[in-house]
Order: C-alpha cells, then sequence, then structure tokens
C-alpha cells in the first residue's frame, strides 16, 4: 500500500488572506501568492491540490513533510481530514469556505518566533519599510463562509479587524476564532469582551510559551496575561447561559528557546480544568526542523520531556494526550549536530 500523502487542508482549511499585502495562500504553512482580480483560488493553490489528488508530495508543502520526517504532529496529520475525504468529489477550483483574515502586522510585542511580516515591533527593529497595497475588492462571499479566523499582529490593536468583527453579522452555524497576545490593558479588553457579545460563539486563542515573562516573548506583560486569561475565564464561566458555545484555548508555539517550559503551560491550564473549568484545552504547535529557532538548530537533551503526575494526565482529552505524546517524540528524535 502506498503512503498516505494526501491533505484536506488547501480545499476545507482555512485559507490565510493577508487584507494588508492583497496575498493569500490555501494554508498557514504554505508561502502566499498576490490575490489576482479578486480570485482567491491562485494558481499555486490549483497546482498543490492537483499533486494531493494524485497523492504526490508538493514542494510548497514541504514544512509539513519534514516535521513528519522528524517524527513530529505535523498541522497536515493534526488538523487533516484526509483519511475520511471523498476525493473522488473534490473541485480544484472550488472558492475557500473558511480564511484566516490578517489585517494587518500591527503588534505590541516582539515574539521570538515570530518576524515582521507579523509583528511591526520586529519591522521597525529592523529598520524594514512596511509593503501595503491597495485594497483591491476581493471575491469574498461573507455569507458563504463556515469559518472565520482572525490572526496578525495582534489583532485587537488593528481599528480595522474590530470594525470588521463588529459588523460581521451573526451566525450561530459559523465558527469564528481569534487569536490574541492578552499583554494588554482594560481598553483593549473591553474591545475583546465587545467581540465575544457580538459573536458568543467564538474560539478565543490565547498566546502563551511559557509562564511568567520569558526569552521568548519580549515585551510580554506577564501580570496582564495572567490577568486577563483569569477575568475571560471568569466571565465566559459566569455567563453560560449568554455564552454556552464560546470556547478558550492556550496557543504555544514550541521550539529551542521553550521546550524546557512547555511543561508549565500544560499544568497551567489543567491547573484551571481541576478547579471546574472543563472547557479550557490546549494548542502546541512544534516548529519545524530547518526554522533557525527550531528544535533542531542544536542538541536537544532526551531527557526533556511534557510528563505530568496522574491527577493531571487524568484531566487530558485523548486529542491532547495524543498531542503531548508526538510532541515528546519529536523532543526525543529532534538530536541534530551545530
Amino acid at each position: 500500500m502506498s503512503q498516505d500523502n494526501r491533505c484536506s487542508l488547501p480545499f476545507t482549511g482555512h485559507f490565510q488572506l493577508n487584507i494588508d499585502r492583497n496575498i493569500i495562500s490555501p494554508c498557514c504553512k504554505v508561502r502566499a501568492a498576490p490575490v489576482i482580480d479578486g480570485n482567491l483560488v491562485t494558481d499555486d493553490t490549483i497546482e498543490i491540490r492537483n499533486h494531493i489528488i494524485e497523492n504526490k508530495k508538493h514542494p510548497l508543502c514541504s514544512e509539513c513533510w519534514k516535521v513528519e520526517e522528524n517524527g513530529g504532529p505535523s498541522f497536515r496529520t493534526r488538523y487533516s481530514s484526509h483519511k475520511t475525504t471523498d476525493w473522488s468529489s473534490v473541485d480544484v477550483y472550488s472558492q475557500p469556505k473558511k480564511i484566516i483574515f490578517i489585517f494587518s502586522n500591527k503588534c505590541q510585542m516582539m515574539c521570538a518566533y515570530c518576524g515582521p511580516d507579523a509583528s511591526s515591533m520586529w519591522e521597525a527593529h529592523k529598520g524594514i519599510i512596511p509593503i501595503r497595497q491597495e485594497h483591491a475588492k476581493l471575491n469574498i462571499d461573507l455569507d458563504g463562509l463556515d469559518g472565520i479566523s482572525i490572526s496578525g499582529g495582534e489583532p485587537l490593536l488593528e481599528d480595522k479587524c474590530i470594525d470588521f468583527l463588529m459588523n460581521l453579522e451573526f451566525r450561530k452555524n459559523r465558527d469564528i476564532s481569534l487569536v490574541t497576545n492578552l499583554s494588554y490593558g482594560p481598553a483593549t479588553f473591553r474591545k475583546l469582551r465587545q467581540i465575544i457579545e457580538r459573536h458568543p460563539n467564538i474560539s478565543i486563542g490565547c498566546s502563551i510559551d511559557a509562564i511568567g515573562e520569558n526569552v521568548s516573548r519580549k515585551y510580554l506583560n506577564w501580570e496582564l496575561w495572567d490577568s486577563n486569561f483569569h477575568n475571560l475565564v471568569q466571565q465566559l464561566q459566569e455567563r453560560l447561559s449568554s455564552y454556552p458555545n464560546a470556547s478558550v484555548y492556550t496557543k504555544s508555539t514550541l521550539g529551542i528557546l521553550n521546550y524546557e517550559d512547555i511543561q508549565g503551560v500544560v499544568e497551567y491550564i489543567l491547573e484551571f480544568r481541576k478547579k471546574g473549568n472543563a472547557g479550557i484545552t490546549f494548542d502546541i504547535n512544534p516548529l519545524t526542523s530547518d526554522s533557525v529557532t527550531s528544535l533542531g538548530s542544536a542538541r536537544i537533551d532526551n531527557s526533556t520531556q511534557i510528563i505530568l503526575d496522574r491527577n493531571m494526565t487524568a484531566l487530558l482529552t485523548r486529542k491532547e494526550a495524543n498531542l503531548i505524546y508526538l510532541t515528546n517524540k519529536m523532543i526525543e528524535d529532534s538530536v541534530y549536530d551545530n
């Protein structure tokens, strides 16, 4: 039996659309291409889709292949539904049903695993002249979208993003998600609360790579992050009748700078769950082996693993237990000479 190299994400996953730069990608792990004549399905996307249907590996999808070669949990293996997809009925020209919107790179932080494309602070630090495009009229049927995700930059610092979400019609059956760094004061936190009021089915991803001030997240205000997270969880718990479908999770990037700290993040979340906040989950995203700051950029101490006591392990969902297993395997296998 031949290896299954297929992936459903360029068909049914979230296309990533950068409004500021007028570029789009069929997957956040694939390089973006210019949007031409408002069409969101580029030549790259059609070519990738054809490769997938033929069960071939496309070079633009190399990030996932490298993670899998290292024994790690790739984006494809974690989020694709390729094993249950009816490949005889897929359409290589179909328009996206889910989109990740990036309105700008405006951000108050300089995370080590980030860069100028996603942080205006990095952009200024590197002395880069911003690349901005005149916003073309895009061929987007908002009513036809089943999923809308918001990323950045820090979305809550961008007025265009706030206006978009506040003016977006609420649809009970449409998935809405937003990733935020939570390192801001009351005025910005109020904007998050207003968005939740507008979209009570929203999923909120809170970025965190380690507990407390840490080297991987420059300009993080940990006290604000911790306070905002507690307030967010408390408000959602107190208003379950108003926000029955709202959810919170933490989103962590795993690399050489924080592989010793990631267990603390998991324990932080599980402490909330032990207190009855069962809906909080976590997401760990390992970097690929050829990234400058990745697990593969230095020799790894194999004794560093995510090992939890029995009380905490009992709180894990099957998906989270599998994610920890795969993450540990990636750490174990990622031993390279400098």
